[in-house]
């Protein structure tokens, strides 16, 4: 309780403590980075420097706008759809990527770290609305309620 109370100061945390946890942030992102080159799977890798690059040059740069104006990136999740991120998990012969949940983590948090509003749009196409039907679903039913939300020209909902 004592550390607590020398750390804040009228309810907001002391500069010095911010201060140590932004460089603290910044050195463990960077062995984050480090361990992400050296660990993973090829192909989980390449998926990591595309989702990368597509949220510093597609996200990053309209973020602050799409969170201030309430705007929806409707190019942008098309473009994730044309990436195959819409649909990481679902099998290929349903236009999927059939990629894991591996790869699905590690997209998330490229594309999470460029928009927020991106990354929830693909974490509740892919979790909450593809999930359920990939395990539940009969091959009829997948056709006609997963296969077109695959491809970013539909988004899934959870009502």
């Amino acid at each position: 309780k004592q550390w607590y109370q020398r750390r804040v100061r009228g309810g907001r945390v002391a500069r010095p403590l911010l201060q140590r946890c932004a460089t603290s942030l910044q050195r463990d992102t960077a062995v984050a980075r480090h361990i992400s080159t050296t660990m993973l799977p090829e192909d989980v890798e390449l998926l990591r420097t595309t989702c990368w690059d597509f949220a510093e040059n597609e996200l990053k740069p309209i973020a602050g706008d799409i969170d201030k104006e309430h705007k929806y990136p409707t190019e942008q999740v098309k473009m994730m759809g044309e990436l195959g991120l819409m649909g990481m998990v679902a099998p290929e012969e349903l236009g999927g990527a059939g990629m894991g949940y591996l790869a699905y983590a590690v997209a998330m948090e490229e594309i999470s770290r460029g928009c927020a509003t991106a990354g929830v749009i693909l974490s509740v196409n892919n979790s909450l609305y593809l999930g359920p039907l990939l395990d539940n679903a009969n091959q009829e039913q997948l056709e006609k309620w997963a296969s077109p939300f695959l491809d970013g020209d539909h988004v899934g909902c959870f009502c």
